[in-house]
């Protein structure tokens, strides 16, 4: 497997002889540590905790597949909420009355609360 450059272009150069070499240890093929990277003076961000960021994935996958167990309608109204449409705009796009999307909207956030 080959380096790629800043442009994203497959790297063709000796990895023994690349200037970024100094992240794999100086030898083709050689694992990544992020102890290496430190050492050979990368800037990695340390106010990131990866805990944080798996739980905050996992977390959104729980909240899709929670959306998936509504119907069609229901996940349009979410969707279109989300980007920014006003409740009685929704409706009208599904032919529906306002009452009926803010009670769909009451049903969706009552069973997604469990999530905030």
């Amino acid at each position: 497997m080959r380096c790629r450059d800043g442009s994203n272009i497959r790297c063709d150069k000796d990895c023994n002889e690349c200037e970024f070499a100094r992240f794999h240890g100086g030898s083709a093929g050689s694992d990544i540590s992020i102890e290496g990277l430190l050492d050979a003076g990368a800037d990695i961000a340390s106010d990131i905790d990866i805990l944080d960021v798996i739980e905050e994935r996992l977390r959104a996958a729980e909240i899709r597949q929670s959306l998936m167990e509504f119907d069609e309608k229901s996940r349009t109204i979410a969707v279109m909420l989300y980007e920014g449409y006003k409740q009685n705009e929704i409706a009208e796009y599904l032919g529906i009355s306002p009452a009926a999307v803010y009670k769909r909207l009451k049903k969706m956030r009552k069973s997604l609360k469990k999530f905030l």
